[in-house]
């Protein structure tokens, strides 16, 4: 499964750096509009791109299924799609952050379970230290949006 995962990322990271279905997502992903008035069809691309995520997702659930639990359980997602979003969003959409955050964020939900018994702490606490990351990473950017827009238009009116 981690063999998989780390070719997942290889080819993941390729595709959208040397190819042109890469280079068309990143342009769609910036400016749908603009990619459609140079030819593009963001329709399209985007459902190819929730293809091949689904893809990843399944292959993720497959290994969850046969190599954690051995059977399928009703819910044995555990939430792994919002973990996955929280991720992708403090990676800033940059693949070589992924893995490293993703590892923390494991760590966090592997530690998780020893909180109650170790340090007679709530095992929520690390939903909460995840969503303060989230939140603090989204404040700082946009507040480097607003600072960028301040200069922006300092620059622009002298």
């Amino acid at each position: 499964g981690l063999g998989l995962t780390v070719l997942a990322l290889i080819v993941t990271g390729w595709a959208l750096s040397k190819t042109r279905l890469g280079l068309a997502l990143k342009g769609i992903g910036s400016n749908p509009v603009a990619a459609y008035l140079h030819g593009l069809k963001p329709n399209r691309y985007m459902l190819l791109a929730m293809v091949l995520a689904g893809g990843c997702a399944g292959l993720a659930g497959t290994f969850q299924v046969t190599g954690v639990y051995h059977r399928l359980l009703p819910s044995i997602s555990s939430n792994y799609g919002y973990l996955a979003l929280l991720v992708v969003m403090l990676s800033n959409y940059r693949l070589g952050w992924t893995p490293v955050i993703a590892f923390f964020f494991a760590c966090l939900n592997v530690g998780s379970i020893q909180l109650p018994m170790m340090l007679q702490l709530d095992s929520s606490l690390v939903g909460i230290i995840q969503g303060a990351l989230v939140l603090a990473t989204l404040l700082l950017a946009g507040w480097r949006q607003k600072k960028q827009r301040e200069e922006t238009g300092m620059a622009g009116s002298g």
